[in-house]
């Protein structure tokens, strides 16, 4: 058995990555609510979902602690534009590239990155807790607001939009003992840059074999954020699809787990494990 604990709790959130992921982030619920509730229904929802948005405690996040990095360069501009056309150039859904830039541009946190810092090269060293503030606050109160207009159908709406996420990744596959010793890997020692995945987060390799591994997770900056702000929706948005990644990697790999942090829990316990069929 192995334990790491990733004590350094702060890591480089770099906006020339993050905002564009933001940006394309909401294009694509935008686009998806769109065609199944409609564009006026989804609107009114939209609207609604941002009412209660926190706009202090971000202000105060965007107002400090950040810095220029003078080797960033990226054209942030043409990424914005080619998420645009890839999720309105071609719809179906009445709804026009410029309609679509004028929602996401008009909803937070968008309006304050624009106006809160000098380019896209800054850079903050943030923690887990901080960034998912920043960057999934607003998926929260739409994934609330949905459920509050649509009900039980909203969460098949959201699982939906959540699938359609992990097929855009495009995850490279793996065998299961590539996918086995990788994981393995990755929990038995501290990585040496954090990210957002891995800042705050203590993992136990329980045990390990050719077909299946066990890890214990016993602290979450992801389980500590969505308890505290957004309970209702918290397992859905970051815990509900996990199995559904492992699977993409490779259709043999199954998840099992009974317990989670994030549903009140004393661990995440994972177990992962092959099923019997080919490898492809």
């Amino acid at each position: 058995m192995s334990h790491i604990s990733c004590r350094e709790r702060r890591f480089p959130l770099r906006l020339n990555t993050c905002f564009p992921e933001l940006y394309s982030e909401y294009l694509h619920w935008y686009r998806h609510l769109i065609e199944r509730l409609g564009r006026d229904k989804t609107n009114t929802m939209w609207k609604n979902a941002f009412r209660v948005y926190p706009h202090t405690l971000v202000g105060g996040l965007l107002s400090s602690g950040w810095y220029t990095d003078s080797e960033i360069g990226c054209d942030v501009n043409a990424k914005f534009k080619e998420h645009l056309e890839r999720f309105f150039a071609a719809s179906t859904t009445g709804v026009s590239i410029e309609d679509a830039k004028q929602i996401v541009e008009t909803t937070p946190p968008v309006p304050q990155l624009r106006s809160s810092l000098l380019s896209f090269s800054e850079v903050r060293m943030s923690t887990t807790y901080e960034s998912l503030l920043l960057l999934k606050e607003g998926f929260a109160l739409l994934a609330q607001s949905l459920l509050d207009s649509c009900g039980t159908a909203g969460e098949f709406i959201i699982y939906d939009i959540l699938l359609e996420e992990i097929e855009q990744v495009g995850f490279r596959p793996l065998t299961v003992k590539e996918f086995i010793a990788q994981r393995k890997e990755r929990f038995c020692k501290a990585p040496e840059i954090p990210d957002m995945h891995s800042a705050g987060l203590e993992v136990e390799v329980i045990s390990s074999s050719g077909n299946e591994i066990i890890t214990y997770v016993r602290e979450c900056e992801w389980a500590r954020f969505y308890r505290e702000r957004h309970p209702r929706v918290g397992y859905l948005l970051s815990c509900s699809c996990d199995d559904a990644v492992y699977r993409a990697m490779n259709p043999r790999l199954r998840l099992q787990r009974t317990s989670t942090l994030m549903e009140g829990g004393d661990k995440c316990d994972f177990r992962i494990f092959a099923v019997n069929g080919e490898e492809t």
